[in-house]
């Protein structure tokens, strides 16, 4: 990170971010963004491994607490709106996109924003698998993501779901090359055979 403004919008970030997280992160993580923080202020060449280590040693965490403790669509929004900003000041990504936790807040937050249906199932059904880790509310994400045309959400799923546990006869190398609406209407197919 060459530019001071960049540090300064970054060091900006990452202490909103640690104040409205301090209760969700482990006393130990927090005092660790806190040295970061201190770490801005010297400008030194290391700070964005700094930060994407720090977002990548907490984020599983931190998701996984939204999630469970019934966060609206604004907390999970601010969340992640302070992780982008934090990605635009490091140039680098600071989620793993492909990450199961991180595709299921995103989705949740989608879903919180979209007032259109009722998403009651599909909000317990991710709290359910966060809490358990069963690979049954992670199927029923799945498959509502198949049923309501969810294609961001059964692209990223796709490879976190037994698909011959959900569909018979799948051919799998055809379903990895495939995205959105074609794969949704091949699964679709696949339910009626």
């Amino acid at each position: 990170m060459k530019n001071s403004d960049d540090l300064k919008q970054l060091h900006f970030t990452l202490d909103s971010f640690l104040k409205k997280n301090q209760t969700l992160l482990y006393k130990d993580s927090y005092e660790g963004g806190q040295q970061i923080l201190e770490e801005i202020n010297k400008s030194p060449s290391n700070i964005n491994e700094l930060v994407k280590n720090f977002i990548f040693e907490n984020s599983d965490d931190l998701i996984k607490k939204y999630i469970k403790k019934n966060c609206n669509g604004y907390d999970i929004g601010l969340f992640l709106s302070h992780i982008k900003s934090m990605e635009k000041y490091t140039h680098i990504e600071l989620l793993d996109t492909d990450n199961i936790y991180v595709i299921l807040i995103m989705n949740l937050h989608k879903i919180y924003n979209t007032k259109k249906e009722n998403n009651t199932l599909i909000i317990s059904n991710i709290k359910l698998y966060v809490e358990t880790q069963d690979d049954n509310y992670l199927n029923e994400i799945f498959k509502y993501g198949v049923t309501n045309k969810k294609t961001s959400l059964v692209d990223k799923l796709k490879n976190h779901v037994d698909l011959d546990d959900l569909y018979k006869n799948i051919d799998k190398n055809l379903v990895s090359n495939m995205k959105g609406v074609k794969l949704i209407e091949y699964l679709k197919h696949m339910c009626t055979n």
